[in-house]
């Protein structure tokens, strides 16, 4: 754990996720464990081979490294281990929530949901800095002294309100949710790591905050999650403002708000998305998104129905590892296939499931998918083989984003800014591409970029000190 840190945490939530949480967050509801699944063998039985595979990956990964991490002797000769300041977290933070605001208020997220220009897309790598404030007050983490102001908590408390109406806008619930998440993992990760003791970590305010904070997550934010996820639908027609007050008006309908949760209380469908793909597993929405085997099932079934290593799936696999390319390089060399535009609307579960149930509407809904069910329709049962080279080298980089001396783990600043990605990478989404994507280009752009804003804002701080 202590020599492979960041691919342990990896693991640890592929385990927390699929493999613990379902069974007792199912018998709370008084659900079997295997509610609303259509093949239910067959989702635990590829569920038990990838976390298996997954397992012999990272045992083979470690003989191979032997601590040694050729990405990690790189980046220690930049600033990458560097530790932050607190301008330098607040001013990286403000970039990115302007720049997010930009995006989505000005120049059109969704109305230009194709990225045009290299400012657009450096705008949405910032993104990863939303979040970043909530660090501040883990100073035994962090490995640095300091104690947190009221003056820093008020701060805090505004910045995140504007993070939550970027989230609102933007309609990932993931963004709304991710900085509660981000603040457990943290607190988690310095138990993990003996940064905290458990014992020593608990007095009267701070039971007081987490019940408060139980109550905000359980209440408000969660309906406010369930009015983004009836809203959805006209976020590619819709203006970021008039979306964001449709959101808000709907998040003030508690009566149909109640009646949308009744009806899944109910085990009934609603048919406010994407036609008849059902991802109901559990009735609580936060959780439904991070411990939900159906979309797995779904992915299986559907699999299963226009057959395994399909070679439709195979060519729309391709299609988007070739649309990594950027557009200079795919035009000298004649790259054809659908338009970019396309390719980026739809995920490739949308590609799926509009083969299984033959109709194109669906394209475009964004369905995140599982790497057993959408690998069983690219590569059939040889992407228990496949995932092997492509996770040798995702553990390389991820270990990469920290560094062990005498026993301590030292995370850069780059981990806190992708530790949710982190923890979350083998949850449901928009599998296979966005890994080799992550290993062709987003690995090594976004460390590049994280280094020039370190870079910038430490040279920003050195001239406010000299004046």
């Amino acid at each position: 754990m202590i020599k492979y840190p960041v691919s342990f945490f990896m693991i640890f939530g592929l385990t927390l996720f699929h493999y613990v949480l379902p069974i007792p967050l199912t018998l709370l509801e008084l659900k079997p464990v295997t509610y609303n699944l259509l093949m239910p063998f067959e989702t635990f039985l590829h569920h038990g081979l990838f976390l298996l595979v997954i397992i012999i990956t990272h045992f083979f990964y470690r003989k191979i490294t032997l601590r040694r991490n050729p990405l990690r002797s790189i980046l220690k000769k930049t600033n990458f281990y560097k530790r932050p300041t607190d301008f330098q977290i607040w001013s990286t933070s403000l970039v990115a929530l302007l720049s997010s605001a930009y995006f989505y208020f000005v120049y059109g997220s969704w109305e230009n949901y194709e990225a045009k220009n290299i400012f657009v897309t450096i705008g949405k790598s910032l993104g990863v800095y939303l979040w970043m404030p909530i660090i501040i007050p883990f100073f035994k983490v962090r490995q640095v002294e300091g104690r947190l102001t009221n003056k820093a908590k008020s701060f805090i408390i505004i910045y995140s309100l504007l993070v939550g109406v970027i989230a609102v806008v933007s309609n990932w619930r993931t963004i709304l949710y991710s900085g509660f998440v981000i603040f457990l993992l943290l607190y988690l990760i310095g138990l993990l790591y003996g940064y905290y003791e458990l014992k020593h970590n608990f007095s009267t305010n701070k039971i007081v905050m987490m019940f408060i904070g139980f109550y905000v997550i359980t209440g408000p934010i969660m309906d406010l999650g369930t009015a983004m996820v009836i809203t959805r639908q006209t976020r590619y027609t819709t203006s970021s403002y008039d979306f964001f007050k449709n959101t808000f008006e709907t998040y003030q309908d508690k009566e149909l708000l109640r009646k949308f949760n009744a009806v899944i209380a109910d085990n009934g469908k609603i048919d406010y998305s994407i036609k008849k793909w059902d991802e109901e597993y559990l009735s609580n929405y936060a959780l439904n998104r991070f411990c939900n085997l159906k979309i797995s099932d779904n992915c299986i079934y559907y699999a299963e129905k226009i057959g395994f290593a399909n070679e439709r799936m195979q060519n729309v696999l391709l299609d988007q590892v070739l649309s990594i390319i950027p557009g200079f390089i795919s035009n000298s060399i004649d790259f054809k296939t659908e338009t970019r535009g396309e390719i980026y609307q739809s995920s490739i579960t949308d590609n799926l499931y509009s083969l299984a149930i033959n109709d194109t509407t669906v394209k475009g809904s964004a369905i995140i998918g599982s790497m057993p069910g959408v690998g069983l329709s690219i590569f059939g049962y040889w992407y228990l083989i496949a995932i092997i080279p492509i996770f040798l080298i995702i553990f390389t980089m991820f270990d990469s984003f920290a560094y062990v001396f005498k026993n301590k783990v030292y995370f850069s600043y780059y981990f806190f800014t992708v530790v949710f990605i982190v923890f979350n990478f083998f949850n449901d989404r928009h599998v296979y591409n966005f890994e080799l994507k992550w290993i062709l280009r987003n690995y090594f752009e976004s460390i590049i970029l994280f280094l020039i804003v370190f870079n910038f804002t430490k040279n920003i701080e050195k001239y406010f000190l000299k004046r």
